[in-house]
């Protein structure tokens, strides 16, 4: 038989406990459990649609026709829909730029990006920018 507990599904001792029918047999059901929010993390003010990865990777930043040298830059993080990059100098938004990972293969494609907006963070910029065309999956992982 087991425990039952009337503040939830969890016993005393961190056990799941499994409610009962008069009788003593077990009630089949499937119940949701909500994760608790971290401190301070506020949900209600979120637009993106898609969740956002962060790893800092090194990356390479070229002019959308190739006629400079590649810069470095550091991905911040990264998403479905694009990525933060953070740069030693500002970069205009609506700037049309090619991005890859530094660690990339070489057969791995540059992927274009549009900059959405540029902002100071200490002594270095961030810039967010958005894919022109989603990559598929397998070049989106070059990003982490």
């Amino acid at each position: 038989m087991h425990e039952s507990n009337s503040s939830g599904p969890l016993s005393g001792n961190g056990n799941l406990v499994t409610p009962e029918l008069a009788g003593g047999q077990p009630v089949a059901s499937v119940a949701t459990v909500a994760a608790p929010e971290a401190p301070g993390k506020e949900t209600h003010g979120e637009r993106r649609a898609t969740p956002r990865r962060r790893k800092q990777l090194a990356a390479l930043i070229a002019d959308i026709d190739a006629l400079a040298e590649p810069r470095r830059a550091w991905i911040v993080d990264r998403s479905l829909g694009g990525l933060c990059l953070a740069v030693e100098n500002p970069v205009e938004p609506g700037t049309l730029l090619r991005v890859r990972a530094a660690a990339a293969p070489l057969r791995m494609p540059w992927v274009q990006i549009s900059v959405r907006h540029c902002r100071p963070k200490g002594d270095i910029w961030h810039f967010g920018c958005e894919f022109v065309r989603t990559p598929s999956w397998d070049v989106l992982m070059q990003f982490g």
